[in-house]
Order: structure tokens, then sequence, then C-alpha cells
């Protein structure tokens, strides 16, 4: 079988996604598959053609319409992001006959209904990766009209999730919403992957410079997905008691690139704890397991919206691998479903800085007790996320498709 999965987007130097998809394709080579990852720009420079870029990432094929955007404006990359799903779909029509099937990661609405109506004709089977509720985030100025929002959202749930061929759903609440909208339940619910030979284990060893005490936050800096100011206020409570304590805790992000940066700047200078934030800038897979491993402590903080009852944050599996003691703020999301309180994470309320911080504090000033909470993380992530896990369950499943 030979499976393309397209992507709209960056790969392989993308950010949470790109791993998962790459995961995806590990899993499909581990069951004897043939797998390409098509994607409309590598998101790095790369030697090679500047169009139709292909090359081999971590032994896993890919092939680039764009090696790397080559706009520098804001203007013509915005054009190009609007238009890449159509230029994706002409390259897997001119390409069809190299490929069994397709898996759609990302792509709006009309590339997805023009994409199943050609594959449609040329008998390709069509397979939709669901990782979020349809329309659910707004990320263009068209989308974040409400009554647009809805309607997209009704003609996917009512119309389009019938079509494809079949459903992957990262959640069981996703899982959920494709079986109602697919009455043949062609659905198959896989969690989120990690890749085991990329991630390593615990690492106390802080002779090559590493701060000692401190909490790592990856990814983005958000209201809705991260409740990023409950996370700001339990670091500044948190310091507050370590330091009568003679322990000095840091703050360690991936990046500011935020909307809200401005307001979280302004805070923690108030609080005098900028000083106390380090800023990393883009991370490799090296550094970033290095920044993972040493951490004291790692956040996943999940506030109730509708987004997150849906979604299933990537980088908890990665969290967990890592063996380093988690911090879950959530309450009846997928996440849910893999923690237990005191065994694989500590579980605190949502929207609680206060218990958020004191968690924060018991962690650090507990070795044992966090050693103990990372090797059942680590563990629970060996056991339930590897992609070699599921691996036979996905090929399995596309195998059947009709």
């Amino acid at each position: 079988m030979k499976v393309y999965i397209a992507v709209v987007g960056n790969f392989p130097f993308g950010m949470a996604s790109a791993y998962r998809i790459q995961c995806y394709a590990k899993a499909l080579h581990y069951a004897g598959n043939r797998c390409t990852i098509v994607s409309t720009r590598t998101g790095k420079k790369m030697a090679g053609k500047s169009l139709l870029h292909s090359d081999s990432y971590d032994d896993v094929d890919f092939k680039a319409i764009l090696n790397a955007s080559p706009f520098k404006g804001q203007i013509l990359t915005h054009l190009w992001q609007e238009l890449e799903a159509y230029f994706l779909l002409a390259y897997l029509l001119f390409r069809f006959k190299r490929f069994d099937t397709i898996w759609l990661y990302g792509m709006g609405f009309i590339p997805r209904v023009l994409l199943l109506l050609f594959m449609r004709l040329l008998k390709k089977k069509v397979v939709l990766e669901l990782n979020e509720f349809p329309y659910a985030t707004e990320r263009t100025r068209l989308t974040k009209i409400n009554w647009f929002n809805k309607l997209l959202q009704k003609l996917t749930i009512d119309y389009l999730l019938r079509n494809f061929n079949g459903i992957v759903a990262i959640s069981e609440s996703l899982f959920q919403v494709a079986s109602k909208a697919d009455r043949e339940k062609k659905v198959l619910k896989v969690p989120i992957l990690v890749d085991l030979e990329k991630r390593g284990g615990p690492n106390t060893d802080f002779s090559n410079g590493m701060p000692e005490n401190y909490v790592f936050h990856a990814g983005s800096l958000s209201v809705q997905k991260d409740g990023i100011f409950n996370i700001v206020e339990a670091f500044i409570l948190a310091h507050k008691q370590l330091e009568l304590r003679g322990v000095k805790l840091k703050w360690v992000i991936t990046n500011t690139a935020s909307q809200v940066w401005a307001k979280i700047e302004k805070t923690l200078k108030e609080a005098g704890l900028f000083d106390h934030l380090i800023i990393t800038g883009y991370l490799n897979e090296d550094e970033l397991n290095k920044w993972m491993s040493h951490s004291r402590v790692l956040i996943i903080n999940k506030p109730d919206s509708f987004q997150n009852k849906y979604n299933f944050p990537t980088k908890a599996g990665d969290y967990l691998l890592s063996g380093r003691p988690l911090i879950l703020a959530s309450a009846d999301q997928e996440i849910n479903r893999f923690i237990s309180d005191g065994k694989q994470g500590l579980i605190v309320a949502q929207n609680d800085s206060k218990s958020l911080a004191d968690s924060i504090v018991r962690l650090v000033l507990d070795p044992e007790l966090a050693q103990k909470i990372g090797a059942e993380g680590r563990e629970r992530a060996l056991t339930s996320f590897d992609y070699r896990v599921h691996a036979e369950r996905i090929s399995t499943f596309f195998k059947n498709l009709a």
C-alpha cells in the first residue's frame, strides 16, 4: 500500500503538527507500507531545488512544493498561504498514479471538496485527520465571522465528513463527532504519538550550563488553549514561596510570538521577575530534548474552552516521555484519560493559579516524588503513545477502507 500524507503547511521544519505527521508516516512504514509526505513548504531552506523539492528527513521521504517560502513581503506571503492548498491539489492530481490513498492534513473547505471530487473520479481513497473541532479556531479574517464559522461547521459535519473513505480522530470527543457524521463507522481513534528515537529520558546533570530550577513551556503563549496568564501568575507565586527557602526558580519559554506578549512582559516586570525569564527562541529536536529533560516541572494548562474540549495537546506525549514530572490543569478532556492524580502527574483545578503554584513548589522541594511521577508518566507514554504500538491498527484501518 502506498500512502501520500498531504500537508498544507510546513514539513519537515514545522511546529508540533510536523512531528505528529512524521509519527504517522513512521507508523505506516513500521507496518510495512510505503508512505511519502507531500507538503506545501519545507519551513526552512534546504539544499536542493526551490520548487518541487524532494528529500528524506529522519528516514521519511517527503516532497515540498516550495523549499521554504521565497516571499519577503507580508502581502505576497499571505497570498501564497491562501492559494497553497490549490497548488497542493494540482500536484496531487499530477501525481495520482503514484499513490493508493491520500491522508489529508489541513486544507480549507473548498479545496477539500475539490480534492474529494477529483480523487473519487480517479478512484483514490481519501482519509482525513481530525485534530480539532471543525472551524473552532479563528485563523483567517473570513472565518472570524461567527455565522460563517457556524455555516462551515454544519456543512463539514453534516455533509463533508461522510464522504471521506475514512477519518482518523485524535480524541474521544472528535471520534464521536466523526462517528455521528459517518454512519458506517469508518473512523479510527489514534491518540497523540511519540517517537522514542527522538526523545530521551530525564537528565539531572546540570554541569553543562543549564539552570538548575526552572519550569519549561514549549509552544504558543495562548490564552484560549494554554491559559497562559494562569501559568504566569503561578510562576510568580511559586517563585515567592521558593525564594523564602533559598531556591531561585526560572521560567523558560520558546518564543514571544503572541498577541498578549506585551501584557506578559509587563506582568513579569511589575513582579520584578523578568530577569528570571529565559527565552530560548526556536529549538531544534536536540535542544528541545535538552530543555525538557532538565526541567524541574512541566505544565499542561488547559482551560475549559470549546477548543480544548475536543483537541489533544501534542506536547503531552513528549512531556510524559521526558520522564520529568507533569502538572495537569485540566478536567474532562482527552489528556485526563491518561493521567491519574499522584501517578502520572499532579492534577489541579482549572484557572487556579494558587493550586498550580503550590504543586510547582511541592515537586521542586520533593525530588523523590518528582522522580516517581516522572517515571510513571514516561511509562504511560511508552505504553500508550509510541507510534509502533499503533502501527498495525493504522495500517489495517487503511487497508480495509472501501
